[in-house]
């Protein structure tokens, strides 16, 4: 009961709001290098009194120095004299800091599909399972980890984000939902209601019908030529004189001496 109506109030959420535009901002990033004077000064940390010396991760001392009134410290000495785990991520250029009981946030997209946003991130949920089988991925979540009360707001804003990167296709199916955009297909069912899964496949280019080439027109026959009238009026001609003068004339198939 509990997840028949939590399903009716994502589904209702989704469908009504799937096509609402939202506006974003980007965020640009610079990159590059640049010259600047540094300013050693023989600085100092301390933390409750007690002083920090800060090292690099080879254990190496480094020490902090000042650009245009700017003091920068080497964020490892710190992070470890705070109880925090810091790393560093060169693909994207991140310093990571971590609590030791530090769990982290759902993502807000897939990370397979990065334009593709995540259930998960809606409704507040991991997925227990997830596969991939020709190219579609599929993400299992336990429907009974979602919170009723949020099932509705999940699925608006859930629909929202679809609506703002693009997707503007939907269907409403039985137990479930299809999402098209992007040359993806999103589908979204409860076949089992204590299992939501979120399959996410490439969708198939139409095919376009051969077009059958021209007929070649049948040659036109050339009309056979017209024979000549065989009437007397239009064969009547004189070919020479008989012995008594009169004509020999030549009508039709008739020879008669005038």
């Amino acid at each position: 009961m509990k997840n028949s109506k939590m399903l009716s109030g994502f589904i209702l959420g989704v469908v009504c709001t799937l096509l609402v535009s939202m506006l974003i901002i980007p965020s640009i990033a610079f990159s590059g290098t640049q010259d600047a004077i540094l300013n050693f000064r023989d600085i100092k940390i301390t933390m409750n009194g007690a002083e920090i010396v800060p090292k690099d991760a080879a254990g190496n001392v480094v020490e902090p120095f000042i650009i245009e009134g700017t003091t920068y410290l080497p964020v490892r000495a710190v992070s470890g004299a705070l109880g925090l785990e810091v790393a560093w991520d060169d693909a994207t250029s991140t310093v990571k800091l971590e609590t030791s009981d530090y769990i982290a946030p759902i993502p807000e997209y897939y990370k397979e599909f990065p334009n593709v946003p995540n259930f998960g991130y809606y409704a507040n949920v991991e997925p227990f399972e997830v596969t991939e089988k020709n190219g579609a991925y599929t993400y299992k979540y336990d429907a009974y980890e979602i919170d009723l009360d949020v099932a509705e707001e999940a699925g608006s804003k859930w629909g929202a984000a679809f609506a703002a990167k693009g997707f503007t296709d939907s269907e409403e199916i039985d137990e479930g939902l299809i999402i098209r955009g992007n040359g993806l297909t999103v589908s979204f069912d409860y076949k089992t209601l204590a299992v939501f899964t979120v399959v996410i496949t490439a969708t198939p280019t139409p095919t376009a019908s051969p077009t059958a080439p021209p007929s070649t027109p049948a040659p036109t026959s050339t009309p056979a030529p017209t024979p000549k009238p065989t009437s007397a009026s239009s064969s009547h001609y004189t070919v020479s004189y008989g012995p008594r003068g009169g004509a020999i004339c030549w009508c039709g198939k008739y020879m008669s001496q005038h």
